[in-house]
């Protein structure tokens, strides 16, 4: 079950407490922990000593007011004023608890008991308070802006502190130790003040504003950042990485002391009363002292020379001698006094981030060599780069913090493209890159890279890599391995030729004749070399780079060699603004590199809305008059843009029937209809319900609690005192409604607005344009029947120069697009007719015939599942078209097909992954399918690859082999200064070419139905919350590679114990009985060759895969959040089986049965081993997939599932029985080895949100 809690945080990451003391409450009375209750009882006061003289507060006046009244007083701290809520207080006390049983049931915590109980007696000690954050202490702005201007009631307690003069840190050994404040210090300069070098261990620094903001940071070299400094009276959590402390137990912890005054002081408030409620302000301190430090705590000055030395007071009271509190009611009273210390200018430190740039070919990198950096994701890069003889132009896309991909077109400036279609123009290469990131730096190890160059081209340029980066201050080292390209210069053996002799060869131009080929034969074969370099930022505006390069350009594709003087490259980077960066540097020991990097973030784009009408201000009160609908519906359409059809009434429910609502930005549209809503409608109505329909078809509604959203826009409560206001619904019918209005359909609407077309890397030039004018227009006939086309105009272009048609061996449905774009300059790309039509709950249809696109006219039909709020919708569209004229006018051609597809799409769970997959039949008539897979970012951003193979050849297909590309969705609402539903869309193909064509078609139902997905709501301009959000997506776990590292520790700790022998020796003995069944089962495979015996042994042998699809659904969201856990345990298991088995391979190289040297062919680890009998992967992989489900689900059908994988493996002469059982204890071994570090994780949940509330989860 989930419920929402309450809690001071700005922190948004799901922690996992212990069972401990939150599912058994007599467990808390054994270790001596006070229940909730209790605690929130005893800790009801205000955190502060009492003012001589206290001002009540008045029940129902507003926060401001109180200020108005109250003034701070000349040392009152009034960013630190603590608003204390009694509803707040059990969410309080029971993170507090749960702190308190992580205290002692962290499993990797190195803390020892003494520690432990150390800090517990200090937590117990704070009290829960029931402080409830505020955005900002000031009456003038909180006037201004109601919604968080809290109403005080009966119960509650302001709490105006003295502003301290010390910053509290809080040791990882459970003493509080106060430091002096001083202006411009960091958190690692308070931190060394109290620790001395032992700072130096510690990397993250979670810190507690006096606001009650939560903050953390890297303070280590390794990954410091711009980080906020402590004001005065700021709590600093900063545990040392050799302690272990839980990263959630580190975040619940700084969560609960931002429910805490500043650095409490000793002297609490009692309670307050209910009905005399007070203000409590701290007393002042004597003249010439500062406030008073925390309840236990050492006062520490930092030494006057520099805020990152140990030296001067940590000398003189080190972290042993701390006091600890003596009593949870009556703390030992605080030391005061503590020496304030003057600052000079200059002594700050101020932590600078690591300063990812672009190298030569647009990735994060040196100048040639890449690094293991990344950019956030959502960032976009145009980058370009001279280098004698190479131009480079990239757009490189960050679509998740981990992957980085991106196209890129090279000019040879000593080549030519070819003088018989060309002419004079120089040498064009395209191509794709990626650089996938494998684990993250930590203290002590480097961040990881895996990359490849110009995959799916031409493979002139081709290579792979693998590199690492580690970071050290403000310089960045990074080493790396490079084959192909990377490599050139040859100047170490590869490595891989120890396991197979095949990888000292690499075929030249890999990508094929015609480029477009995947050649993952050719990978990570040929010239080998190391690489890498350093760069170092001595300011936030200048990179300098240094490196040692792989390639020594006597190898160059094309017979293009190099004059190479030394492999060392210079380079320096001026970054002008926040997105651009000049480059210059030498390279080669003789050329000049100049670039320009352009870069930014799609994630965080984002423009305010200053064209847009101003935005009713929601009153508490409600209007007494009658209703003019009329102008409601008016002022609805001028703040929403959208229009209401009709206006119904059914007992205190008003509903709107609204038409064409579709906007990326959901959130700010409906509170604006609200706003005008409660403006009007009576005061009776109790919930609007925005009934939206598309087309005529009714999609779903949206029910607005009024009195709890006027609740939310008018004032500022405690979470625990909130409900969601605004819900999204399935749409149901309603009966018995009474007709209050009924607007008029906009019939007609047309409009003028520019168009863009363009061709890029052609022979005619690298860039071909065309700049007009176009006019889209429609005429309603019904509400779910409408003739629509548009027309356009060439104004500007340079189709002059294009005069090349590609050879194509398939009908000519898109190669012909020269003629198409020079024809005519007056155009009419579309004009049909369509109709669309709800049938049921679920699923629509539609029909639609005319000119669909520039090239095809016809006749179609679409039908869409798709079920309310589903991750999953299926659609099927048949089209009958025929080819038009080159003109685009109304003629047609002779050329006719049949086309369509089956798409199902899936919504994964994962980061906002949507994938879409097609197939059927394409405009050429070929066969296949479409893979297209994209991430959409909060804001509306989408970036995406799409990539189709058909029946069609590569040589048949022509240059490209494939049809692939880029896309790029950007929503106008992110680009401009007012709201508009629209979206920029980009896409990029390598080559336009006429195999895997797909109809483009204007009408699509699951475009056309998008408000019935679940996530509809979630999309926001950057920077703000979407509350309207149905988000499914589990972040935690989610990350397969940042957790082998973990597993593994698991893993090898089990292996390698006392109780692991017996199994080990059980399974290596039944693994020896099995071979004496070697020869006979290979004789019977022998003999059982050809015709359904192969088709029944090839589908057995694609088991595993099948599991490896199964589980990766369910990890992404396919099903539940146990189904999840599960297949993350069953993927890691099969990827530890998959590494232990290859090294087992290795190590062993057995021959196979099909090479005829009987069974007892090994020859020991060298050459050929990655050929090896022993064990087999296929049995291992299936069962490591199979038993975390078998286990969990108690179906032992899963183990027989998994064996029939043998079968398969033996009748193809692969493996024999004794591989096929050792691959499955392996398999089986490892799996439930993790089913066992599942279960030790499952248990409560705390998940810390971003509106600062706390949502609790317990899993049983």
């Amino acid at each position: 079950m989930t419920r929402p809690l309450p809690a001071a945080t700005t922190l948004a990451r799901p922690v996992r407490p212990s069972r401990l003391c939150l599912a058994v409450a007599q467990v808390c009375i054994v270790l001596g922990m006070p229940t909730a209750a209790g605690n929130a009882q005893a800790g009801g006061g205000a955190t502060a000593s009492v003012a001589s003289a206290q001002t009540a507060i008045r029940a129902g006046e507003r926060l401001s007011d109180w200020l108005l009244r109250n003034p701070p007083g000349a040392g009152d701290d009034p960013a630190a004023l603590a608003w204390q809520v009694p509803s707040a207080r059990q969410a309080q006390a029971e993170l507090k608890q749960a702190l308190l049983a992580q205290l002692w049931s962290a499993r990797d915590l190195q803390a020892d008991e003494t520690t432990r109980q150390r800090l517990a007696d200090w937590l117990r000690s704070l009290p829960v308070t029931g402080r409830v954050p505020l955005a900002i202490v000031d009456a003038r702005w909180l006037q201004a802006n109601p919604d968080q201007d809290p109403i005080l009631a009966p119960g509650h307690a302001l709490v105006l502190p003295q502003r301290p003069g010390t910053v509290t840190l809080l040791a990882d050994d459970g003493r509080p130790c106060a430091v002096a404040h001083r202006p411009g210090t960091q958190a690692r300069g308070y931190l060394q003040a109290c620790i001395g070098e032992a700072a130096s261990e510690a990397d993250m620094a979670w810190i507690v504003q006096p606001d009650g903001r939560v903050q953390r940071f890297g303070i280590a070299t390794w990954n410091a950042e711009p980080q906020s400094e402590p004001a005065p009276g700021a709590w600093i959590w900063a545990p040392r990485r050799s302690a272990a402390w839980p990263e959630d137990f580190s975040d619940r912890l700084a969560t609960f002391l931002a429910t805490q005054s500043p650095t409490p002081i000793a002297a609490r408030a009692a309670p307050t009363q209910t009905t005399t409620p007070i203000a409590a302000r701290a007393a002042p301190t004597q003249t010439g002292t500062l406030a008073s430090a925390p309840v236990g705590a050492t006062p520490v000055a930092i030494p006057p020379s520099d805020p990152t030395s140990a030296a001067g007071a940590h000398d003189e009271r080190p972290i042993a001698a701390h006091a600890a509190p003596t009593d949870t009611t009556a703390p030992a009273p605080p030391p005061v006094g503590a020496t304030q210390v003057a600052i000079s200018p200059s002594d700050p430190v101020v932590a600078r981030p690591g300063v990812p740039t672009a190298n030569d070919w647009g990735f994060i990198g040196l100048l040639q060599t890449p690094t293991a950096r990344m950019s956030p994701a959502g960032e976009l890069r145009f980058h370009l780069s001279r280098v004698e003889p190479y131009t480079r132009g990239s757009v490189v896309a960050q679509p998740f913090d981990w992957l980085e991909a991106g196209f890129r077109y090279t000019s040879v400036s000593n080549r030519l493209y070819g003088p018989e279609i060309a002419g004079s123009q120089s040498y064009k290469d395209k191509s794709i890159d990626f650089k996938l990131r494998l684990a993250q730096e930590t203290a002590h190890t480097p961040a990881l890279a895996i990359g490849m160059t110009d995959i799916g081209g031409t493979g002139l340029f081709s290579g792979e890599y693998l590199v690492a980066s580690k970071r050290s201050g403000d310089f960045d080292w990074s080493l790396g391995l490079g084959w192909g390209y990377v490599g050139n210069a040859g100047r170490v053996k590869n490595p891989f030729t120890w396991f197979d002799d095949s990888f000292a060869e690499r075929e030249e131009g890999a990508g094929g004749g015609s480029g477009g080929e995947f050649s993952a034969s050719n990978y990570f074969k040929g010239r080998t070399s190391f690489f890498g370099g350093v760069q170092y930022a001595p300011s936030d505006d200048w990179v300098l780079k240094l490196e040692y390069d792989g390639n020594d350009y006597q190898n160059e594709p094309q017979g293009n060699n190099q004059k190479h003087d030394s492999p060392f490259n210079l380079g320096v980077v001026y970054r002008y603004a926040s997105g651009l960066d000049l480059t210059a540097g030498l390279e080669r020991g003789n050329t000049l590199m100049l670039g320009l990097t352009l870069h930014g973030s799609l994630a965080d784009l984002t423009v305010p809305k200053l064209l847009d009408p101003s935005y009713p201000r929601p009153l508490s009160t409600y209007p007494a008059g009658p209703t003019d609908w009329a102008r409601m519906s008016a002022e609805f359409a001028e703040q929403t843009r959208w229009s209401v059809r009709e206006v119904r009434r059914q007992g205190t429910d008003l509903q709107l029937v609204v038409e064409e609502p579709y906007t990326i930005y959901l959130r700010d549209r409906i509170d604006r209809a609200v706003a005008v809503l409660h403006l009007h409608a009576p005061a009776d109505v109790r919930r609007f319900v925005l009934s939206f329909h598309e087309r005529g078809m009714p999609l779903t509604d949206w029910v607005v609690l009024r009195d709890e959203w006027v609740a939310r826009q008018t004032r500022y409560r405690a979470h625990a005192e909130q409900f969601e206001a605004v819900v999204a619904a399935e749409h149901w019918p309603a009966h018995s409604q009474e007709k209050l209005w009924a607007g008029p359909a906009e019939r007609f609407s047309t409009g003028l607005e520019p168009s863009y077309s363009q061709s890029l890397g052609g022979p005619d030039g690298f860039i071909l344009f065309q700049l007009g004018i176009t006019a889209p227009t429609e005429l309603r006939l019904a509400d779910d029947t409408w003739l629509s086309g548009r027309a356009n105009l060439g104004l500007i272009d340079n189709y002059d120069k294009f005069e090349y048609d590609g050879p194509s061996n398939l009908p000519r449905v898109r190669t012909d697009i020269r003629k198409y774009v020079t024809e005519s300059d007056l155009t009419l790309p579309t004009l049909q007719l369509n109709h669309v039509r709800a049938l049921g709950t679920n699923q629509y249809a539609s029909l639609y015939g005319g000119y669909l696109e520039p090239m095809f006219a016809g006749v179609g039909g679409e039908w869409l599942y798709r079920p309310w709020n589903s991750h999953f919708a299926f659609g099927i569209d048949l089209n009958h078209v025929r080819q038009r004229d080159f003109d685009q006018h109304f003629g047609l051609r002779d050329y006719d097909v049949t086309t369509g597809h089956a798409t199902l799409y899936w919504h994964t769970g994962w980061e906002n992954t949507l994938v879409k997959l097609s197939a059927g039949q394409y405009l050429a008539g070929d066969r296949g399918v479409t893979v297209d897979i994209a991430r959409q970012f909060d804001n509306g951003v989408k970036m995406g690859v799409f990539a189709t193979k058909t029946d069609v050849s590569a040589e048949e297909f022509g240059e490209g082999s494939f049809d692939k590309g880029i896309y790029l969705s950007i929503p106008f609402d992110a680009m401009l200064p007012f709201s508009s539903a629209r979206t920029a869309d980009i896409i990029w193909r390598p080559l336009t070419r006429d195999g895997g064509a797909m109809l483009s078609r204007t009408l699509a139902l699951f475009d056309l139905t998008r408000l019935r997905d679940r996530r509809a709501g979630r999309y926001a301009p950057a920077g703000s919350q979407a509350w309207l959000a149905l988000d499914d997506d589990r972040e935690d776990g989610r990350s397969i590679w940042g957790e082998l590292g973990h597993t593994g520790g698991w893993l090898a700790d089990k292996i390698f114990s006392p109780e692991a022998v017996r199994p080990l020796l059980l399974g290596a003995g039944l693994t020896g009985l099995s071979a004496t069944l070697d020869r006979p089962l290979a004789d019977w495979a022998d003999e059982h060759q050809g015709g359904s015996w192969d088709t029944l042994g090839e589908a057995a042998s694609l088991i595993p895969f099948g599991l490896a699809a199964g589980a990766g659904a369910l990890w992404m969201g396919l099903a539940d959040d146990t189904a999840s856990d599960t297949a993350r345990t069953s993927l890691l298991a099969a990827g530890w089986t998959l590494g232990a088995q290859l090294a087992t391979k290795y190590a062993v190289n057995r021959a196979r049965p099909e090479a005829g040297l009987g069974p007892h062919e090994f020859r020991g680890p060298g050459n050929g081993g990655s050929d090896s009998s022993f064990p087999s992967i296929h049995m291992g992989v299936a069962f490591a997939l199979a038993t975390p489900f078998a286990q969990k689900y108690d179906a032992p059908w899963l183990y027989g599932l998994a064996a029939a994988t043998g079968f398969g493996r033996i009748q193809e002469r692969q493996h024999f029985f004794s591989d096929v059982v050792a691959g499955s204890l392996m398999g089986y071994g490892i799996a439930s080895l993790l089913v066992d570090e599942q279960r030790s994780r499952n248990g409560p949940a705390i998940t810390l949100g971003a509106d600062r509330s706390l949502q609790a989860h317990w899993m049983f």
